[in-house]
């Protein structure tokens, strides 16, 4: 894998375990302090089954920081990472060791059986990781039909969101019985100038329909 292959996996597993992450954050280079303390909050109470139990949110208070840091950093170090971690990683974190304490966890926190039978098996995990994630994210998002202009509710859309017109049916021959039904009377479709035009004109026909 390369390097930014590897960082999609990683960023991808911790948005699994519910990490709160930007979809702009592709690489481990641009990993906050705070986002890097949930990471390894979250990640360490799934791998010690809720024995470590950390804040996921940075403290104010420096002594606070420092002392959270610190203690999670131990924990890291006691699951049996031997590379450099300790608050000052946490803390004031870089890319390389960033990078190389969120693999150590990644490969410690669990998975279900199936999933683990699945990356034993080829290359597919990645792929079904990333289709999983993709589904999770579009099932949140509102539905809109496609004829339907963009909207989003935090931005100015530079069309409208509805698309007001009058109502204007138009007469409709339609056959009373199939056996009525003549080759010569044009589809309802074709009846009425626009297509916009046809749900009015069929309501129409139907009203009068039902009123006789």
């Amino acid at each position: 894998h390369t390097m930014s292959e590897a960082d999609g996996i990683i960023i991808l597993t911790f948005r699994q375990i519910e990490c709160n992450l930007p979809e702009t954050l592709e690489s481990v280079a641009d990993v906050t302090t705070p986002q890097l303390i949930e990471m390894v909050a979250r990640s360490l109470w799934l791998i010690t089954d809720g024995d470590a139990k950390f804040s996921i949110t940075l403290p104010s208070g420096m002594a606070a920081r420092h002392r959270l840091c610190t203690e999670m950093a131990n924990t890291v170090k006691g699951l049996g990472y031997n590379g450099e971690c300790g608050y000052n990683q946490l803390l004031y974190p870089s890319e390389a060791t960033t990078r190389t304490i969120l693999t150590f966890l990644v490969q410690k926190i669990p998975r279900a059986e199936e999933e683990a039978q699945e990356e034993m098996l080829g290359p597919n995990a990645l792929l079904n990781r990333r289709i999983m994630a993709s589904l999770g994210v579009w099932s949140q998002a509102p539905y809109r039909l496609p004829c339907c202009p963009a909207y989003a509710p935090d931005s100015v859309g530079k069309e409208a969101r509805f698309r007001a017109r009058p109502f204007r049916a138009y007469a409709l021959n339609v056959p009373k019985s199939p056996a009525e039904d003549d080759a010569s009377i044009k589809t309802v479709t074709e009846q009425v100038p626009e297509g916009e035009d046809v749900a009015p004109s069929v309501f129409e026909w139907n009203a009068a329909a039902v009123a006789q």
